[in-house]
């Protein structure tokens, strides 16, 4: 038996074993996820994806479209601080340094100092 079929077949194993049928999406779902708008974590995974796999043109798309829809600044934080996509932040420090995502990366990584800046200086936070 090869490693791929091995590899299979312990799979399909321990998702017998675990006793319920949990899609990857749902899986992942219920990770270290954020209370953000559903649109919202929707283009920052996309972003965070294609741009991770060198998608560029499809990176762009979910980076601008997560631009515009002009979120609040701590949701983008806590996307950043999420293990969703770990080591998000050097990964966008990365992308703005050198690829062709370097305008985006840097507006969303403003958006993430904007939004550690905002719950820096929350008086609310700051009295508890």
């Amino acid at each position: 038996m090869s490693f791929k079929q091995c590899t299979i077949v312990l799979f399909a194993a321990l998702t017998l074993i675990s006793g319920s049928f949990v899609s990857a999406p749902e899986l992942f779902a219920q990770s270290d996820t954020p209370d953000v708008d559903a649109s919202l974590l929707r283009d920052w995974d996309d972003f965070m994806h294609y741009s991770l796999i060198g998608k560029w043109e499809l990176a762009r798309k979910h980076g601008q479209a997560l631009i515009d829809s002009n979120p609040n600044p701590v949701s983008v934080l806590e996307l950043a601080e999420s293990s969703r996509y770990s080591d998000s932040y050097r990964s966008l420090t990365l992308l703005k340094q050198d690829s062709p995502l370097r305008d985006i990366a840097d507006e969303i990584l403003k958006l993430v100092e904007a939004g550690r800046f905002q719950r820096r200086t929350d008086r609310d936070r700051i009295a508890v």
